[in-house]
């Protein structure tokens, strides 16, 4: 794998993104019933977590993450699709409670299947990472679903489910934080799994910069929230504004979870700045620490996408250049390189070929009566004649460091470094087959097409030389191979003058 290839465009890893993709995006019948089955045994995973692991099932209600897996696979689906996946998500959800009323089971499959549809509706669908965040206001529309609607809608089933003793208010707000932190916390984590933007990250190139980022979040991390001395959670703060600018939302929202899942454990064994006891008091301070994770992820979105359109604005920028300098160093009408890129280029080559002692062969190629034929045809067929007959040339085989050049009206020329007269000579014929063979129709010429005449020369620069002789004895060859008839090529018989 080359320095600048990802991770992800290796083709297998293509393949396996694409087969992914078409399963979710496109899904056959047969399909559909598997991923509804695959997902009500998803949430039956998670209910059995929640009640034989306790350490994880109260983590598991800090930040409750399958509404945030749902939104996550609605985006990345054509919506076309989504009933299907709506459909699976309501029945496994359902599925997965026990011992509840029909009431509740109903209540739990509505509220919670149209609180993951709005959230991925008020949202654009997933591409990319880069792509997504580009989107017109993406960021705000997240988190409004995600940190008011989505929290709405769950307080509303905290009243379905109403624990009797907890207070009506304290119960609503911990089902609304619960839900709001784990999609907050696990669709862009989910989104950025399969975006190209993340394994980027992880080429060599880019891996010392990214796990020494994720080792100071996490490093970090570990320190302050296993310590009770001080309550500087807030220090970390700069840490995630750091990951954002040069990870990005994909880098970023590795180090996030990172630090809410030591957070939440240091916090739920009584450690670390949102440590307490159990009581009231741990319950206003565990809503304080899904405060403080919302927080983490609300201020990188926006330094994401910034971070974002910086980028793109400077690819747009490179673009522009790089346009401004095809166009500075291109013919606009033929499309090869023009006189000035063509003098410069011979300059370069001829002094690196005095310096190696080595050979510069040069063509210097003349349509055949060329004004002839814009007087017989008229000046747009001119035009499109010399376009063929750059194509033509250009579609010789030749090296990287060979250039094909306009030189001036109806004259190009083709420069060749490190070429002898015998290679150059190949060249050359093969170019003025390529141009008869064009058939390109001139009743004004002998052969009733278009033709043209070649001239070559070839030189090892002497010192003091200028390539102006190689130009002039490449121009007496091609006025031979004129007076000679035309349609021919002629080589130039000074070729040595310069090698003395």
């Amino acid at each position: 794998m080359s320095g600048g290839e990802t991770l992800w465009e290796n083709p297998r890893r293509k393949e396996a993104r694409r087969t992914w993709l078409q399963f979710v995006a496109r899904p056959r019948p047969w399909q559909c019933g598997v991923m509804a089955i695959l997902v009500a045994a998803f949430f039956y995973a998670f209910q059995w977590l929640f009640l034989h692991v306790p350490v994880l099932g109260n983590a598991l209600m800090i930040w409750w993450p399958v509404k945030g897996i749902a939104i996550a696979v609605l985006l990345v689906a054509r919506r076309r699709h989504w009933w299907w996946i709506l459909l699976a998500f309501a029945t496994g959800l359902m599925l997965s409670e026990e011992g509840d009323t029909p009431f509740q089971l109903v209540a739990v499959g509505l509220c919670n299947t149209l609180e993951v549809f709005c959230t991925a509706w008020a949202l654009p669908q997933f591409r990319t990472m880069d792509k997504w965040l580009a989107q017109p206001r993406v960021a705000p529309r997240f988190m409004l679903m995600v940190m008011v609607f989505g929290p709405t809608s769950a307080s509303l089933l905290s009243f379905v489910y109403h624990e009797p003793g907890a207070p009506r208010l304290i119960n609503a707000v911990r089902w609304g934080g619960e839900d709001m932190l784990g999609t907050i916390l696990f669709t862009p984590l989910l989104l950025a799994a399969i975006s190209p933007e993340l394994w980027s990250l992880f080429r060599p190139a880019a891996l010392p910069q990214t796990l020494g980022l994720l080792a100071l979040i996490g490093g970090s991390s570990w320190l302050i929230f296993h310590q009770n001395q001080l309550p500087i959670a807030f220090a970390l703060y700069p840490v995630v504004l750091l990951l954002g600018t040069q990870l990005g939302l994909s880098g970023a929202v590795i180090g996030i979870d990172m630090l809410a899942v030591i957070a939440t454990l240091a916090s739920l064994q009584g450690v670390g700045p949102f440590g307490a006891p159990e009581g009231t008091q741990a319950i206003t301070r565990l809503l304080v620490l899904q405060i403080y994770l919302t927080l983490a992820v609300a201020m990188t979105l926006p330094v994401s996408v910034a971070r974002v359109r910086r980028l793109t604005t400077e690819a747009q920028l490179r673009r522009a250049v790089k346009k401004m300098a095809d166009l500075a160093s291109l013919d606009g009408l033929t499309g090869v390189a023009n006189r000035r890129n063509f003098d410069a280029t011979l300059a370069s080559d001829w002094a690196l070929a005095m310096r190696g002692r080595t050979t510069v062969a040069l063509l210097m190629i003349d349509v055949d009566h060329f004004k002839k034929f814009n007087d017989t045809y008229g000046h747009l067929a001119g035009d499109a004649c010399l376009r063929s007959v750059a194509t033509a040339i250009g579609s010789i085989p030749r090296r990287p460091s060979d250039l094909v050049a306009r030189y001036g009206g109806e004259e190009f020329a083709v420069l060749l470094p490190g070429s002898d007269t015998a290679g150059a000579h190949v060249i050359a014929e093969m170019v003025r087959c390529a141009v008869h063979d064009l058939e390109i129709l001139h009743a004004q010429s002998l052969s009733q097409r278009v033709t043209v005449s070649v001239g070559l020369a070839s030189m090892v620069p002497a010192r003091g030389a200028e390539a102006a002789e190689l130009i002039a004895a490449a121009d007496r060859a091609l006025y031979q191979a004129k007076r000679n008839g035309r349609d021919r090529v002629e080589v130039a018989i000074e070729e040595l003058a310069a090698s003395r």
